[in-house]
């Protein structure tokens, strides 16, 4: 659509009507976000350490993590290897068996 005009083509009325309902949604969409993300922000729960059960590295360090990321040398093995991870319900996520760890 040209600029500047003062009133616009009746052809294009149902389009500029479309735009703005489609503007209308996409308000309301943002809206909802915004509150579901507000009400995580204070009343949300924290994440567990390791909440997917991912056998890699950037897992086995705390949250939130120390200056140096660990603590001594890590041990970094095979990525796919799940063997080693147990669920614990008491941390509602996963952690190394002791044998691995």
């Amino acid at each position: 659509m040209p600029r500047r005009y003062y009133h616009y083509l009746e052809r294009y009325r149902v389009y500029h009507e479309m735009s703005t309902a489609g503007a209308y949604l996409m308000a309301i969409a943002f809206m909802i976000i915004a509150v579901y993300l507000a009400h995580s922000l204070v009343k949300g729960r924290l994440a567990p350490a390791n909440p997917w059960g991912s056998a890699t590295l950037e897992w086995e360090t705390g949250s939130p993590p120390p200056v140096e990321n660990f603590l001594g040398e890590p041990q970094p093995g095979d990525p796919y290897d799940f063997s080693a991870l147990v669920y614990d319900p008491a941390l509602q996520g996963y952690r190394r068996t002791k044998e691995q760890a």
